[in-house]
């Protein structure tokens, strides 16, 4: 068993294929790209410690016929920390490791170990991340955050579909300029889920959304009470940001059409996910109906995908508009009381 970066015992992955959608074109380009860069693929750590989280190399054979380098540990530190007589980028074309000619899964996980917060820091991993990307998407991968530790992303593979690039390109976007790791792992959560578990993707897409507007409302200095609900949050957010330019003909008119519009919207989601929680809170990857059970289907999932980016990404482009600079993310579940317990009417008129 191999220990994760972070300290926790995990178990090595299970290479459950060997699909190789990953062309010999795109692997040869991840290459060059570690290469040209100088980017060591170990980044701050020995290389064994690294390659120990991704093999055993107590059982993978030597390349070195000496009784005394008879392991590939042994046969690593022999040729890397003793003689330092191999070529830094020896991994790479070592058939042990099985990166140029092995299952996509191996590349991905080693690939993965390189972002790792342990191995490059922060604003690295990040860059190093997006030059990947631009290389495995055209065969339908990417790397994205998938989970945290103390605040820090770790990635991992996640499949590319580019009819879902747009949605999730508004939602990354986000991310990026609040500099938010715990968005991130939500919207790898919903990448993932919204064709595994649709669900899954609903409840979190709601919560993407309720995340983003408690912090555009925590920006404006606004409180919200506890027990507001879903749509009133949103309306709220809306209330407090300017939703239309200054000057624009039949102002008031049109910021109430639009606020009417993005508030319906929001509802919508709401309703998804009641709905959701009729049917459960979502069952997990691996989990498949019962006789006779039938869940959501993956449209549901898309349409409440799509509308929470869509509003959040609005909600947001307003606040950026005012020049307002958002300091900190607030967690879905962040309970911020306000001093009037009066909760909103989401279908009010304005």
């Amino acid at each position: 068993m191999a220990q994760d970066l972070g300290g926790e015992a995990v178990k090595l992955p299970i290479f459950r294929s060997e699909q190789r959608a990953i062309s010999d074109v795109t692997r040869k380009e991840v290459f060059d790209l570690l290469r040209l860069s100088e980017t060591r693929f170990h980044g701050s750590r020995p290389e064994i410690d690294f390659l120990d989280q991704i093999y055993n190399l107590d059982e993978l054979p030597s390349t070195d016929g000496r009784l005394a380098y008879n392991t590939a540990r042994k046969d690593i530190f022999q040729h890397t920390v003793n003689n330092e007589d191999w070529d830094v980028d020896w991994v790479f074309t070592d058939s042990r490791f099985q990166l140029k000619n092995g299952p996509d899964e191996i590349l991905l996980r080693f690939l993965a170990e390189t972002l790792h917060p342990l191995v490059r820091d922060y604003s690295d991993a990040e860059e190093l991340a997006k030059q990947y990307n631009a290389l495995l998407r055209m065969d339908g991968w990417q790397l994205l955050p998938v989970r945290e530790i103390s605040g820090r992303p770790v990635y991992g593979p996640v499949p590319f579909a580019a009819d879902g690039a747009l949605v999730f390109g508004s939602a990354r976007s986000i991310q990026q300029k609040l500099d938010s790791a715990y968005l991130g792992t939500q919207i790898t959560r919903l990448q993932q889920a919204v064709l595994n578990d649709p669900e899954l993707a609903i409840g979190t897409a709601k919560e993407f959304l309720e995340s983003v507007v408690k912090t555009v409302l925590q920006t404006k200095g606004e409180a919200w009470n506890p027990s507001d609900s879903f749509p009133s949050l949103v309306k709220q957010a809306l209330k407090v940001v300017k939703v239309v330019p200054d000057g624009i003909s039949r102002q008031q008119e049109t910021e109430q059409a639009v606020r009417v519009l993005v508030n319906n919207l929001g509802s919508s989601v709401d309703k998804l996910a009641e709905i959701r929680n009729w049917h459960g809170s979502g069952h997990g990857k691996d989990a498949k109906p019962v006789a006779g059970e039938v869940w959501l289907a993956e449209h549901h999932a898309r349409f409440a995908v799509g509308v929470s980016i869509q509003i959040a990404q609005f909600i947001f482009d307003c606040l950026q508009a005012e020049g307002a600079r958002p300091l900190d993310v607030v967690p879905a579940n962040a309970q911020f009381q306000s001093d009037s317990a009066d909760e909103y009417d989401p279908f009010a008129d304005e």
